[in-house]
């Protein structure tokens, strides 16, 4: 039973986590920077808290042959992909920075 509270908060955080990433992205895309920093600040935080459920579940684990269900697989999936999203999100708005730059120069 805790285990599986502890996949559903891998699964929250990290869902979260992939959504704030997006949410960067977006503010990014439209020019508003500082919350485009925001947004991925708060992602990063949530990734640092399925990182933390996802030690839980191997603490939980540990010394056991455990089978992963396909709940767990799930939880993974979701922590890999909002990691996926958060390292893409830093490069894309890096990007639109550059172009920021490039169509307003400060000199």
């Amino acid at each position: 039973m805790r285990n599986k509270k502890i996949v559903m908060q891998l699964i929250l955080k990290s869902g979260k986590a992939q959504s704030q990433a997006m949410a960067a992205i977006t503010a990014a895309k439209s020019g508003q920077m500082q919350v485009a920093a925001d947004d991925m600040t708060e992602a990063e935080q949530q990734l640092a808290a399925g990182h933390q459920a996802q030690t839980d579940l191997l603490a939980d684990a540990s010394g056991e042959d455990l089978a992963p269900s396909l709940l767990m697989v799930h939880a993974q999936d979701h922590l890999s992909m909002a990691m996926m999203a958060i390292d893409l999100g830093k490069e894309i708005i890096d990007v639109y920075k550059r172009l920021d730059n490039t169509n307003n120069p400060t000199d």
